[in-house]
């Protein structure tokens, strides 16, 4: 398949996509209201109700659903280079230059490669500190949220609020640490990029790259690495859709999921 044709595929299925979601967001706003205008004086959201204005809008959900998915497996069986050719960052110039540094002699040589192996070792530090602090954030979290004494409360509200003081800060001290991370690894890369272009014009046979079995069989999986989503992309669409069937089947639709909706529109959102 030409690329043409891949974008041509792409761009309609993207068409056919968004009027689909449209009409399913009209379709569902037009039941909303049509559950909230004729209520005639009976509570507004019972389950029954909401089961009956919903069920006929059921299938054609279910097809956007499939839909959906479709374009998941779309982007991954039709790929196609963009037309715009941007410029490499300079991490990645860096990854490529530093397989043509060369084996050298003098002190000038020795100099910047132990300036550029100095830029190494701070990446590695910086990264390894935000692994640990990410790694502490998470364990505290989930310490936190399984366990039960912190939940054991009909006071929902105040039980969020004191979840959110807890988790919260982790996740926004996780976030900060990654992108300060990956801002010292960006300057880091544009100051190695001057001493490795000195290393290579200094000439001489290529520095010889030691094997590494583990960056084999990653190399490996890198190149079957659409395959690996495509296959991880459908075993997660199996498994929501088949918890979907076993909840409607052991009635979980129509008494968990449309109690806990009625519940959020009428106390939370206060609609009704």
């Amino acid at each position: 398949m030409t690329e043409q044709t891949k974008r041509s595929v792409r761009f309609w299925y993207g068409i056919f996509l968004s009027a689909f979601t449209l009409v399913m967001g009209v379709l569902f706003l037009a039941q909303v209201a049509d559950i909230y205008f004729n209520a005639e004086g009976t509570p507004v959201y019972t389950r029954a109700i909401v089961w009956e204005h919903f069920f006929p809008i059921l299938i054609p959900f279910c097809f956007w659903i499939a839909a959906v998915i479709a374009g998941f497996v779309l982007s991954v069986v039709f790929p196609y280079e963009p037309k715009t050719k941007f410029k490499p960052s300079a991490e990645v110039t860096l990854a490529k230059l530093k397989k043509r540094i060369p084996q050298g002699e003098g002190e000038e040589y020795f100099r910047n490669y132990a300036q550029l192996k100095k830029y190494e070792r701070i990446r590695l530090i910086v990264w390894c500190c935000v692994a640990a602090v990410c790694v502490a954030g998470t364990v505290y979290s989930l310490v936190y949220l399984f366990t039960p004494s912190h939940f054991a409360t009909t006071a929902y509200n105040d039980a969020m609020l004191e979840m959110a003081k807890n988790v919260l800060p982790w996740v926004f001290v996780g976030f900060a640490c990654c992108v300060a991370a990956a801002i010292t690894e960006w300057q880091l890369a544009k100051r190695s990029l001057p001493i490795v272009k000195n290393l290579i014009k200094a000439g001489g046979a290529p520095m010889p790259q030691k094997s590494n079995k583990f960056l084999g069989a990653v190399s490996k999986v890198q190149a079957q690495e659409k395959w690996i989503v495509l296959g991880a992309r459908i075993a997660v669409a199996v498994l929501g859709i088949i918890f979907v069937i076993l909840g409607i089947l052991n009635g979980g639709a129509q008494i968990d999921v449309f109690t806990k909706a009625i519940y959020i529109c009428l106390e939370c959102i206060g609609v009704g």
